[in-house]
Formats: structure tokens, C-alpha cells, sequence
């Protein structure tokens, strides 16, 4: 039962992050990497710096498919709104999380470093 477990949260892990292009993963690092340096304090803002990050994120990939791939912008709307609503627990999980510990890891580093400048 355990391994079951185990073995479908790292399915997920895997087709999150391995089945990426590289575009969307260089957008993914900026907008977490920009999120943690706007985020002020950490308890009282992380949950909402996360999301607010996991939606600049979509509104990115989905310009992305408009302006360099060059999709029309309404079926491309509907599938997406589609697939969002369609989209398992578990992937919006693995985003949150993995938005969650680069938000915190840069945040950590920027108190760190920049705190008394």
C-alpha cells in the first residue's frame, strides 16, 4: 500500500519536472526565483506569494504558446481552462510544493545576505 503511494507521488514528480521543455522550466525557475525576493515575511506571506506565483506561472506558459509558438488564443483558452479543471490533486500538489521550497530557499538566502544592507 505504502509503495503504491510512494510509487504514484513520484509518477507525478517525474511528469511534472522530467517531460518539461526547457522554456517553461526557465520560466518556472524566474517567476519562483522572483517570488521569494518579493516576499517580505515569510509566515505571513508564503501561502499567498506561492499562489500568487503558481498564477504568474500560467499566465506565462500560456503567452509562451501564444507569442512564440503561436496558438490561437481562444481554443487554446478553452483547452486550457479544460485541463486546468481536469487537472489531478496530486500535479497541482507537486507544483505547489516545489514553487513552495525555491520561494523558501530564496528567501532564507536573501535574509541572509541582504537583511542589514
Amino acid at each position: 500500500m505504502q509503495t503504491d503511494f510512494l510509487g504514484d507521488i513520484w509518477a507525478m514528480v517525474q511528469d511534472v519536472f522530467v517531460n518539461v521543455d526547457p522554456v517553461s522550466g526557465g520560466i518556472a525557475i524566474v517567476v519562483a526565483l522572483l517570488a521569494g525576493l518579493i516576499l517580505q515575511r515569510y509566515l505571513s506571506g508564503i501561502i499567498s506569494v506561492t499562489i500568487g506565483a503558481l498564477i504568474a506561472y500560467a499566465a506565462a506558459r500560456f503567452a509562451k504558446l501564444v507569442l512564440l509558438d503561436g496558438r490561437e488564443i481562444q481554443p487554446l483558452a478553452e483547452s486550457w481552462w479544460s485541463g486546468m479543471l481536469n487537472m489531478r490533486f496530486g500535479e497541482v500538489l507537486v507544483y505547489f510544493v516545489a514553487f513552495l521550497v525555491v520561494i523558501t530557499v530564496v528567501y532564507i538566502l536573501k535574509t541572509a545576505f541582504f537583511a542589514n544592507r
